[in-house]
């Protein structure tokens, strides 16, 4: 026999029913959003620590090993002197959002005197999120006697945090447009350093280089570029905010690399004088 059930059961079931849909359609409308903004904010994450202003095509041919030098790109862009064992290395950390490679015309000029030169890839292309990144590349090259750390606007601002955490593995520092934090005073260091600074630049000025001398050692080498400007430091484009230059970028950079290179030499001679 068909069995009938009470009307108050089956109005209950059938309210239970709806219920359950209800919430379901309720949870889903909120859930929806959710997801899609949550997916949104995960790609632009992924967009912004996966951003750097990459190498323009001037650049290129330097990642190229040459006679002179040989260039290798795995975990650090390193250039080695192919005629020569270097006894001095240079270890550079780069400017905030711009790809290291963008730096290696100046690395192959500076490596064919003789040096070597690593150019350091950081975490999120911001050298702050990386500070000790020149650690490993010390105990990768146990044969190089003398050590600079350099970099470039950000990238020199770590720079200086190294050296000054590591003062007992640096020789010297290379500042290209940057100083030092207001927290990693150098000044009673006993560190070799150049400040190289340019006049047109629009982000790290003249003014602000001399206002943060305190931070530096008396004895820093300070070098100003005439009608030189921020982004002119490397080959990623222009750069927002920075003022137009008055020289052109072969210009400048030779300018850059002669004047490290003159550090590096007498970096060199102070290190094998007091052998």
């Amino acid at each position: 026999m068909l069995e009938l059930r009470p009307i108050s059961e089956t109005v209950t079931q059938v309210l239970m029913s709806i219920r359950r849909r209800f919430l379901l359609i309720a949870l889903g409308i909120i859930l929806i959003p959710v997801i899609y903004l949550g997916a949104r904010t995960g790609y632009r994450f992924y967009r912004w620590a996966n951003f750097a202003r990459q190498p323009v095509a001037e650049a290129l041919p330097a990642l190229e090993s040459s006679d002179l030098v040989s260039v290798e790109d795995d975990r650090w862009v390193v250039f080695t002197p192919a005629n020569s064992t270097p006894r001095t290395g240079l270890i550079f950390y780069p400017g905030a959002r711009i790809d290291p490679r963008a730096y290696a015309p100046l690395a192959q000029d500076i490596a064919e005197q003789g040096y070597l030169v690593v150019l350091l890839p950081v975490r999120f292309a911001l050298a702050n999120w990386q500070p000790n990144a020149a650690e490993p590349v010390i105990a990768a090259f146990p044969n190089i006697e003398t050590w600079a750390v350099g970099g470039h606007s950000l990238g020199g601002v770590v720079a200086a945090e190294f050296t000054n955490t590591h003062i007992q593995d640096v020789d010297g520092l290379v500042l290209w447009a940057a100083y030092p934090a207001e927290d990693q005073n150098l000044s009673s260091q006993s560190i070799d350093v150049i400040s190289i600074h340019a006049s047109q630049d629009g982000l790290v000025t003249v003014q602000e280089v001399a206002d943060n001398k305190y931070l530096l050692p008396a004895s820093t080498e300070y070098v100003l570029i005439e009608g030189g400007n921020h982004a002119q430091y490397a080959w990623y484009g222009n750069q927002r905010n920075d003022f137009t230059p008055t020289i052109d970028a072969d210009s400048q950079q030779a300018a850059i690399v002669e004047a490290t290179l003159s550090f590096l030499q007498e970096l060199e001679a102070g290190t094998a004088a007091s052998e």
